[in-house]
């Protein structure tokens, strides 16, 4: 019914070339390395959650009952964890970050992708996937939360009692290195995940003409299909209306996209990134 020779005659035929769902492999790539840092992130925040149970052990042998404020801040610093493990998207189908190519910022007029962006703008392109704004949030909490609450408590402690000198250089050590760790997970994160890992792929010109072309073909060949499947619905409403409008509804869900919140033309700006890297 949708096959190629029964396309509604006003609609151009579907953009046959060699090239059409390449795209598709670099998309694997990137998002491939996306979670290899991803997964590289989650062994840090283990080992600071082993850094905390031995700071709560470390409190527990010295015994002074004022220390049951640290190991509160201990726990709550490894549930913090807990959740940035949770959020970073590594496992699950619903919880992978796919399409890493259009979180990376690629300059066609001098072939190149742009690493130098505003935190807004790479906080912008990062969370159009749910989790990542998440992890965001929990990553800046667990710098300032823990780390505050340690040294005020650190200092109002050893102004009080003068005791456990070690202890408390220890456990304020601990706290501010894991937030300038975690400081800088943060402040890297774009650069690392998405645009080493577009670069990896993406490594020279042709390669970038090829992707764009092949993106752009299947989201012109899809958005034709979903005008043929349209023209057949309301030209035959009562003929096997049920399976063509369901199939239209179908695509138009997966023609819909929104970028950082936005609605765009996905079709459209397929087109423009193809014309301009085509102009290079």
């Amino acid at each position: 019914m949708t096959s190629q020779h029964h396309r509604d005659p006003r609609l151009p035929p579907n953009i046959q070339e060699p090239t059409n769902g390449v795209h598709t492999v670099y998309d694997r790539r990137m998002d491939a390395l996306f979670e290899e840092h991803c997964t590289r992130c989650k062994r840090f925040y283990l080992m600071y959650i082993l850094v905390d149970l031995a700071l709560i052990a470390y409190a527990y042998t010295i015994g002074h009952l004022a220390l049951i404020w640290f190991t509160l801040i201990s726990i709550t610093s490894v549930f913090l964890h807990l959740l940035l493990i949770l959020f970073l998207p590594t496992s699950g189908r619903k919880k992978r970050v796919h399409d890493v190519a259009r979180m990376a910022n690629y300059d066609g007029a001098i072939h190149r992708q742009l690493t130098d962006l505003a935190p807004l703008r790479r906080f912008a392109l990062l969370t159009r996937h749910p989790l990542m704004s998440q992890w965001h949030i929990c990553t800046m909490l667990d710098i300032a939360l823990p780390t505050t609450a340690s040294l005020i408590v650190t200092f109002v402690y050893f102004m009080l009692s003068l005791e456990n000198v070690v202890f408390l250089g220890v456990f304020a050590t601990a706290r501010v290195l894991i937030a300038l760790l975690q400081y800088r997970t943060l402040s890297t994160f774009y650069n690392r995940a998405v645009s080493d890992s577009f670069n990896a792929v993406i490594k020279k010109r042709d390669f970038a003409i090829t992707y764009a072309r092949s993106r752009s073909n299947t989201l012109i060949n899809a958005a034709l299909q979903l005008a043929d499947d349209h023209l057949k619905y309301i030209s035959n409403p009562h003929e096997d209306n049920e399976h063509v409008h369901s199939r239209a509804k179908k695509r138009a869900a997966e023609q819909s996209n929104t970028f950082s919140g936005v609605a765009i033309d996905r079709v459209q700006t397929e087109r423009i990134v193809r014309t301009n890297i085509e102009h290079i």
